[in-house]
């Protein structure tokens, strides 16, 4: 199992916002990054039936993580000036119901 984009992002819709329906757009940033780490974390290395130690697997994957940010914005960049995004969502807000307290996360 991998994950990809892993930060969680707050929008905060106010009473003029809800009645003008202003849509607000939320979009996953660093999937690069999130992906390499994901993918280097769940690893398991073998060379010949010996098991890399800990230590090795520890630094490659620093090695590996340490451009993703970079790469994040350049293919953030190029995709954009394609006009596509990935984990992009326009969110907006048709009214709001206050008759009974929930909690949510």
């Amino acid at each position: 199992m991998t994950t990809i984009g892993s930060t969680a992002q707050t929008l905060v819709f106010n009473e003029a916002d809800i009645a003008n329906h202003t849509v607000k757009t939320v979009s996953s940033r660093g999937w690069t990054q999130s992906l390499i780490g994901s993918l280097l974390g769940s690893l398991a290395l073998n060379i010949n039936g010996i098991g890399v130690s800990p230590l090795l697997q520890t630094s490659l994957s620093a090695t590996f993580v340490a451009p993703a940010p970079a790469l994040d914005l350049v293919l953030d960049s190029a995709l954009r000036s394609l006009g596509l995004r990935l984990g992009h969502a326009n969110v907006d807000v048709d009214g709001v119901l206050c008759s009974q307290a929930v909690l949510v996360q």
